[in-house]
């Protein structure tokens, strides 16, 4: 192989860290190589006034460096993969991709926005967020304005970040993956570059969009890297750099949105991702002949082989949900300085005092978040039900080093996460059926009570949510015996499913 090796991408802040973090694990693998970088602007960068959804051309940012590559001019590209045409190109091939970053949305607000606005003007020109995000504000923002308009912006980050500052806008809405490069590339080179942009946002409020109502654009977050598809030694090199599960998870995400039509004209969110319950999808929109898509699945739970399950023989149904008491602890405070995660909204009702702008607020789903916002509060992010192990321990814009604890009931057990008690469960009312087949549990305290109540668990078959029940659960129940569900509901529709 060549000592010399050319890697090419665009010169924005963001391109250029990201090639130089592909440079950086490339040396570490040749340490002899002689690594040179070419940067500059793509077609896509030189019309600024050209909404990318209106573009006639597929690959606006990417078919000049591609023209190139292929022209032997460099020797490798390194792409934001999302910005690609998801149709294969003749003489290249993507042969790896680093570590995928969050793949969500941030919404980030004008300093001087106030909920209860009237009206809201959202930067943004894309068809995927513009559909997904007005129901998002109208039903997550403590508050909601009456009017929401979508404004078109265009150019680096800082140059949207600015044009929101200057008022062009009340909220940008950026991907978070690009933040988190920019303030945690460990390049000091751009160290000053963040710090500014820092400086700039520091008092803008934000809001990570949840996945589940504003899912990515295919491959968002994760970088492409583009060869020569003759070039056999450096794909050799390149795929002991390449994280296997987030290429198949991306190819998966390109691949739906293809068979959709493609393109970043599209409505349409699409995202793959595998955690310690198995892989989950989550595909929203609207295609363009009008077809709506909703796919929220998780898979692995390999329900079709039990044989003789259905809905009549489950627990509880939709008219048998339990009606758990939760009664509020008197006199328990807010506690001041510390970053919240809220299980239910009923547990934070009876907490005297309110959160302060320098602290945040997460919640463990978003029936949980619509029911806070209503309630006047702003929430920051949601776990979505994916579990306590997706609360982040960092957010890399946000000054304050975060301090979670967990607002819960007296009987939340063992958690990694500092407890705040506010309310009490009494299961006293609650009679568990125990000839039923197929159990849900939305907490483990159910289970327990139908132990005691004479359930033989290893005769039936279990279901929970991917977070702490189904942990605690799993040292309880064997394992071809318990299914995960992205919830209650998700678990109540299989079984309709298979009862047809």
């Amino acid at each position: 192989m060549s000592k010399k090796i050319i890697i090419a991408s665009r010169k924005s802040e963001l391109a250029r860290i990201q090639a130089l973090l592909v440079a950086q694990r490339l040396q570490s693998e040749l340490p002899d190589a002689d690594i040179q970088h070419v940067f500059r602007a793509s077609a896509g960068d030189q019309n600024l006034d050209q909404e990318l959804s209106q573009s006639g051309s597929k690959g606006v940012f990417t078919e000049d460096f591609y023209q190139d590559l292929v022209g032997r001019q460099f020797d490798m590209v390194v792409h934001s993969w999302k910005d690609l045409p998801v149709e294969q190109r003749e003489g290249s091939q993507i042969v790896a991709t680093l570590p995928r970053e969050d793949v969500r949305d941030v919404a980030l607000f004008h300093p001087q926005f106030v909920p209860g606005q009237k009206k809201l003007r959202v930067l943004s020109s894309s068809p995927r967020r513009i559909h997904a995000l007005k129901p998002f504000f109208e039903q997550f923002l403590p508050d909601p304005p009456e009017d929401i308009q979508f404004l078109s912006v265009r150019g680096n980050m800082q140059t949207r970040i600015a044009k929101m500052l200057a008022g062009e806008g009340d909220v940008l809405i950026l991907a978070k993956a690009a933040l988190d490069r920019i303030f945690e590339n460990g390049l000091p080179e751009f160290d000053e570059f963040a710090k500014d942009l820092k400086d700039k946002i520091r008092n803008c409020r934000f809001m990570v969009t949840p996945i589940r109502v504003n899912p990515p654009a295919a491959a968002q977050g994760a970088l492409a890297i583009e060869i020569r598809r003759d070039d056999h030694q450096l794909e050799s090199v390149l795929q002991k750099l390449n994280v296997s599960e987030d290429f198949q998870n991306v190819l998966w995400e390109r691949e739906t949105l293809a068979s959709l039509g493609g393109g970043c004209h599209q409505k349409i969110g699409v995202h793959q991702f595998t955690d310690h319950f198995g892989r989950r999808r989550v595909l929203r929109g609207v295609t363009e002949d009008g077809k709506n898509l909703d796919l929220d699945e998780l898979y692995g739970n390999h329900l079709d082989a039990v044989e003789g399950v259905s809905l009549g023989q489950a627990w509880p149904k939709a008219d048998e949900r339990p009606d758990i008491q939760r009664c509020p602890i008197e006199d328990v405070q807010w506690p001041q300085g510390r970053d919240l995660l809220v299980t239910k909204s009923e547990a934070i009702q009876s907490i005297k005092g309110r959160p302060s702008d320098s602290d945040l607020l997460w919640c463990s789903g978003l029936k949980t978040w619509k029911k806070l916002a209503a309630e006047g509060f702003w929430v920051h992010g949601s776990l979505e039900g994916f579990g306590q192990h997706h609360l982040p321990s960092k957010i890399s814009w946000w000054e304050k080093p975060l301090r979670w604890v967990k607002v819960t009931h007296d009987q939340a057990g063992d958690s990694q996460i500092e407890p705040l008690v506010s309310y009490r469960l009494n299961f006293d009312s609650i009679q568990i059926p125990t000839d039923r087949t197929f159990y849900f549990w939305s907490q483990e305290g159910l289970f327990d009570l139908a132990v005691q109540q004479g359930l033989d668990v290893n005769q039936v078959y279990h279901a929970c949510g991917p977070g702490l029940t189904y942990q605690r659960l799993k040292q309880k129940v064997s394992h071809d015996r318990l299914f995960v569900y992205s919830d209650e509901d998700q678990w109540r529709e299989s079984l309709n499913k298979e009862s047809k």
